[in-house]
């Protein structure tokens, strides 16, 4: 399991790691998005390391979303979850061999 840290430099209030996660993380198809506190109506982006949005989708409310990317490629990446009011948190993630 890998914990999201705070990695954009937003202050949050407290650390997201402390309650938000990503597992596994590498992984090759899918990963769990969990949390500890109820995600408002959100989005997912993906970046490449350049930092273009290479995947966007909407999340729904609730603890737990399964992030399901099986066609990016092997690499490493950054998921950013955006509610209403901004970034809830970013972490990288990374796609490993298949």
């Amino acid at each position: 399991c890998i914990t999201v840290e705070n990695a954009t430099g937003i202050s949050l209030g407290e650390a997201v790691g402390q309650w938000l996660s990503v597992s596994p993380n590498p992984f090759a198809h899918s990963a769990r998005l969990q949390s500890r506190r109820l995600l408002p109506e959100h989005v997912i982006r993906i970046y490449d390391m350049p930092g273009r949005v290479i995947l966007q989708r909407a999340g729904v409310p609730g603890y737990e979303e399964v992030i399901d990317v099986p066609e990016l490629p092997v690499g490493t990446y950054i998921l950013e979850l955006v509610s209403a009011v901004g970034s809830i948190g970013r972490t990288r993630i990374v796609i490993s061999g298949r």
